[in-house]
C-alpha cells in the first residue's frame, strides 16, 4: 500500500468478518501508535513471540528494550 501503511490496515481492521481488535504492522518507520495499530520497525521482527499460537495470534516482546530517553 505504499507509504499509507495505515490506510489498507484500517480497512482490514474495520472488517466485521475479521473481527480483529488490535493490529501490529512492520514497516520502515519508527515506534508509534495510531488508533488501534501499533506501528514498529521491520528490524524489531525478531522480538516476536510465538510460543503461544492462537489462530495464527503472535505476542510481540519488547520486554527486552531498555528506555533511552
Amino acid at each position: 500500500s505504499g507509504k499509507t501503511y495505515d490506510s489498507a490496515q484500517n480497512r482490514q481492521l474495520e472488517t466485521p468478518n475479521y473481527a480483529i481488535r488490535q493490529a501490529v504492522l512492520f514497516c520502515n518507520d519508527k515506534v508509534r501508535t495510531k488508533d488501534n495499530i501499533l506501528f514498529c520497525p521491520i528490524y524489531m521482527l525478531m522480538f516476536l513471540n510465538n510460543e503461544k499460537i492462537v489462530l495464527g495470534t503472535y505476542k510481540l516482546d519488547l520486554s527486552g528494550l531498555e528506555s533511552r530517553i
